[in-house]
């Protein structure tokens, strides 16, 4: 028998809207509770309102005022580069960071950017997976990129011309 507090729910239903000001403080929280070197909260309100940015927010259908994730990204020239994606522990493996990491391509496409890339540590073979699963390849090594571990980062891109999203 399982514990209802503990077991994950068959599925979980969210919507992806655009950041707004409101959602620092939890977008902070996720940040903190994701990276080993989280970002300030001044950084990210500073996203909110970045003309280059993409910056979207996973919610809960049924309680919209819980994150479940979110996805940070710039427009640079005719790229994307995705800087940030982070969904809450309890809630990964359902199909939010995909759906955030699609809105965020597909957005990027539709403003006519043609390339994506990102940079990803070795270890994280969960994002690596799902990476790879929506066409990027890995093109490249930065050695001891992640200053707070010393680990490498394998840089990604994706082609946004040939996306099938």
């Amino acid at each position: 028998m399982t514990n209802p507090e503990s077991a994950k729910p068959e599925k979980t239903e969210f919507l992806i809207r655009k950041a707004i000001d409101g959602d620092i403080p939890q977008v902070v929280a996720l940040d903190n509770a994701g990276f080993p070197t989280p970002w300030s909260e001044s950084t990210y309100q500073k996203e909110v309102n970045n003309s280059k940015g993409l910056f979207y927010v996973a919610l809960l259908t049924d309680q919209q005022s819980v994150m479940a994730g979110f996805i940070l990204s710039w427009a640079v020239v005719d790229q994307l580069h995705i800087l940030r994606v982070t969904v809450k522990n309890d809630l990964r493996k359902m199909g939010i960071g995909r759906a955030l990491v699609e809105k965020t391509l597909e957005e990027a496409k539709t403003s006519g950017l043609k390339m994506a890339l990102l940079e990803v540590r070795e270890r994280n073979t969960a994002a690596i997976k799902l990476y790879l699963s929506l066409n990027f390849i890995t093109v490249g090594l930065r050695r001891k990129y992640y200053t707070d571990t010393g680990e490498d980062a394998l840089l990604l891109t994706a082609s946004l011309v040939d996306l099938g999203l």
